[in-house]
Formats: C-alpha cells, sequence, structure tokens
C-alpha cells in the first residue's frame, strides 16, 4: 500500500470514478479507496435496476388492456415473485460488471484499496492499520437511505428501502411505503403492479417534490386510482402478530413490510471530519464552496451524493470531474449553474420540481410540437 500519493479519492462511485479520469490526465500517483461493495449506486441499487423492476411491473400489468388489442387469454398469465426478482438481479449484475469492467477491473492494489477511510489531519487517511499522506484528498462516498435511528431498533427487520429491496428473496404480500417522493412513487408503483398490495403515506400534502398544486393534485389523483395514497398525516406504527399495523389520521392499515423512502443522508460519519476540525452542516456533510467544492481552504474537494442536494447521475459525474481538476490544478474551474432536469418513471411520468424553485409548464405549441419549459414559480 503506497504511503505518499498526489491524490486520494474516497468512494468508487460515479462522483469518485469521474474524478480519477481527470486526475490521470495530470498523473499516476493516486489511490482509490472504497469501503464495501464495489459498482456504482445507479448501477448496484439505483436508477438502473428501479427501471428494470418497473418495465418488468409495466409488462405484467400490460396484460389487463391485452383485450383491447384483440389478443385474448391475458387473465390467464401469472407473475412467478422468485423469477421476477431474480431477473432484476441478473440484470443489476449485469449493469455492475460494465461499470467495473471499464474501471476498478484494471486497477492494481497498489492504487485500489479496499477498506474504510478516516482522516487522522486535513491531507492525512487511515485505512486499516496504514496511513496515506495525500496532496489532495476527494471524498465520494456517496448516500444511503434514510432510517431513523428508533424505528431501525423497533421495526428493523421489517424495514426495506431501496439499498436492499432488490435483494429480498421475495415480495412481500403487502407494504407501506412510507414517503412518497420520487423514488416511494416510483417503487410504490412498480411493487403494486408486480401484485403486492400497497399503501402509500407521506405526512406532506403533495408528492413527488411538485410544487405546482394542480399538476401535484392530478397526479395524487391519478396514481391514487392504483392504490391508496395517505397524505397529510404522520404515519404511527406498531408491530403485530402478522407485520405492522400502521395509522396516518383516521386510517389504518396492517402490512407485512415497510418501505422507507424518507430521504437520502450523505455517507460522510465514518471519515471522522469532525475529529480534524472540519466545521460540518446539520447534514453532516462540511461546509464547501459549492462552486469549486472545495472544503474551506483545505486540501479536501467534495463531490456527488456526498455532498448533499438532489442525487442524479448526471450531477455526481460533472461535479467528480469538477473535484478532480480541482484537486491537480493550481488554478480552480467551477461548476456550472444549470437548469434542474429530472423524470420520475411512473405512469404519468411526473416531472419533479427543481431544487431551485423551478416548475416545469407546457409551452404554447409550435407547429403540432409542445415543450416542456422551466417558469418562475410564485
Amino acid at each position: 500500500m503506497k504511503t505518499s500519493v498526489d491524490v486520494a479519492v474516497v468512494g468508487a462511485g460515479h462522483a469518485g470514478l469521474n474524478a480519477l479520469k481527470e486526475i490521470r490526465q495530470v498523473t499516476d500517483d493516486w489511490v482509490l479507496i472504497n469501503g464495501g461493495p464495489l459498482g456504482t449506486t445507479c448501477a448496484r441499487i439505483g436508477c438502473m435496476p428501479s427501471k428494470v423492476a418497473i418495465h418488468l411491473a409495466d409488462s405484467y400489468q400490460s396484460r389487463e388492456r391485452l383485450a383491447r388489442y384483440g389478443i385474448s387469454g391475458g387473465e390467464a398469465l401469472h407473475l412467478n415473485p422468485l423469477g421476477a426478482l431474480e431477473h432484476v438481479r441478473d440484470l443489476r449484475d449485469t449493469f455492475v460488471d460494465l461499470v467495473l469492467a471499464n474501471t476498478t477491473d484494471e486497477m492494481d492494489p497498489t492504487h485500489l484499496i479496499d477498506g474504510y477511510a478516516s482522516f487522522t489531519a486535513p491531507n492525512r487517511l487511515r485505512v486499516g492499520d496504514h496511513e496515506i499522506h495525500a496532496g489532495a484528498i476527494i471524498i465520494a462516498t456517496g448516500a444511503r437511505s434514510v432510517v431513523p435511528p428508533d424505528w431501525l431498533q423497533a421495526f428493523g427487520d421489517g424495514i426495506l428501502t431501496v439499498d436492499d429491496l432488490f435483494e429480498q428473496p421475495a415480495l412481500p404480500d403487502s407494504v407501506a411505503v412510507v414517503g412518497l417522493g420520487p423514488i416511494g412513487i416510483e417503487i410504490g408503483q412498480a411493487l403494486h403492479r408486480l401484485g403486492v398490495k400497497v399503501t402509500g403515506i407521506d405526512h406532506g400534502s403533495r408528492v413527488a417534490r411538485l410544487n405546482d398544486p394542480e399538476v401535484s393534485r392530478v397526479t395524487v389523483e391519478t396514481l391514487g386510482r392504483e392504490f391508496p395514497l395517505w397524505l397529510g398525516d404522520e404515519p404511527h406504527i406498531e408491530r403485530v402478530e402478522d407485520g405492522f399495523r400502521v395509522r396516518a389520521g383516521e386510517r389504518e392499515v396492517q402490512v407485512e413490510k415497510l418501505f422507507l423512502a424518507v430521504g437520502r443522508q450523505p455517507s460522510v460519519g465514518r471519515l471522522g471530519l469532525d475529529q480534524i476540525g472540519v466545521p460540518l452542516q446539520a447534514n453532516g456533510v462540511p461546509e464547501y464552496d459549492p462552486a469549486t467544492l472545495r472544503v474551506g481552504r483545505l486540501p479536501i474537494y467534495i463531490a456527488g451524493d456526498a455532498s448533499g442536494g438532489i442525487a442524479t447521475l448526471q450531477r455526481a459525474a460533472e461535479q467528480g470531474r469538477i473535484a478532480g481538476y480541482n484537486a491537480t490544478h493550481r488554478r480552480q474551474r467551477r461548476c456550472l449553474q444549470r437548469t434542474p432536469m429530472a423524470i420520475i418513471f411512473s405512469e404519468p411520468n411526473t416531472p419533479p420540481s427543481g431544487s431551485n424553485g423551478t416548475r416545469w409548464t407546457r409551452a404554447a405549441p409550435r407547429s403540432s410540437d409542445s415543450a416542456l419549459v422551466p417558469s418562475a414559480a410564485p
């Protein structure tokens, strides 16, 4: 293991791997440190396997429409839940293998270090029993699903998140989806279409981060035709013999499992930044310049989901490139302000509001086409 390098990257997700692309143009004196399984969030637990599940669910539900097309016998089709989950995992593993084949598979042990890193100084990391001095360090440790500690203690074996959903040996018979942001909406609808009895619950009055009240109303009304959506009340959960009893206001349901989609938490707690005097924000993320991604005046940069904010592959990749460049150049590049664009793969597709208050409205048609354009939120 190297004891001194030009740059150390902590985390081998999209941000970390894109940072390395920039670093390797300048120096071969680097290390990539990764704790846990390799493979990016998107390929292993995020947008790639979730879209496989959504496509599978839509394909199965299409049996209800076959008669409209003159195809009979659709009502006789049945889902093999074990085979369905195996299909999702098979494609997930293919996605992960493709990522690894083009990145970490080519790295030797002097460059790729397996283990969790922590800071012992602003330019020094400890991995196991070894210490590494680095001219610059990039934090790209990603994020994890939020599970309230008291819920984890009381209901741990009954809680599912996107981090472990695709590893389940079988689908539950029923589930309460707590949190109706993008992940909750997508997974909730997919599970419903795969035959799981789903109840969606959110303490807010809107879903999918929608700011426009009319778009939110139509979205809730449309999705509510498929499975119940309980909005406006905090869920109260108690364990019962066959699972969990969930109450929200005057409503009550008994379910086998709980699927939590209440947010993602940057995975920076293991780094020990507070132990070296780095000021931290409320979410545990160090205070940093959002333009250069530099932490104070230290030789530390942060990129991707670890930096907080809306998590997307494109944002992680761009921040990784900026951090990698800035870690190896005196003259710093700056992140560009971009119009936030996203889509939730529900039916109907839902464009969530941007993190800066942008919302999407339909422009006046030009010939036979129309387009979504940003407009100022009220």
